[in-house]
């Protein structure tokens, strides 16, 4: 009996992590539009990947949503939000993988413990399997706030594009 217990909490767990890794991955997509050239930085959902927009010049966003500090990167103060956004993009990453390593050792450690009768490895896989859990969990702030300071980004190059401070070029 206590090994059905065992696969029915297991397998509750992994599809709590599935649900988990669902909804912390999911991306935002934008509409078709293609905005016009402008000063501007300005985003779309284009040829099947998310970009940015300034001066006739398209920036992929890439990983970690690089290509946003491309686009902002004559704006000393924009590109110190954008890169701060892809380091905290990165945190959350990092977090997300670590936590299923956790979460697969506790699972790993629950299958041996229930195989050789083990109560205490047993629980304690099941206890390792939450900690990754709450590991993935502590991944959502990171990753909500590259998604803030992404916004701040852009915001604060358009902001001065309108005030008209002078962007001072990489070189220059």
């Amino acid at each position: 009996m206590n090994h059905v217990k065992s696969k029915a909490i297991s397998r509750c767990l992994v599809a709590a992590i599935v649900l988990i890794f669902a909804f912390t991955s999911c991306a935002h997509i934008t509409s078709n539009y293609y905005p016009k050239d402008s000063r501007f930085v300005t985003s779309s959902y284009t040829d099947g990947g998310f970009a940015y927009h300034r001066d006739g010049t398209t920036y992929r966003a890439g990983y970690h949503n690089k290509g946003l500090v491309d686009a902002v990167s004559p704006n000393p103060a924009a590109k110190e939000y954008a890169e701060n956004g892809v380091d905290k993009s990165k945190l959350a990453l990092g977090l997300q993988l670590a936590g299923l390593g956790v979460y697969l050792a506790g699972a790993i450690l629950t299958a041996v413990g229930t195989d050789k009768k083990n109560n205490l490895m047993e629980w304690g896989g099941i206890g390792t399997m939450f900690g990754g859990l709450g590991i993935v969990l502590g991944s959502v702030k990171p990753q909500k706030q590259s998604k803030v300071l992404f916004q701040d980004a852009i915001n604060k190059y358009n902001d001065d594009v309108i005030n008209e401070k002078p962007i001072i070029k990489e070189g220059e």
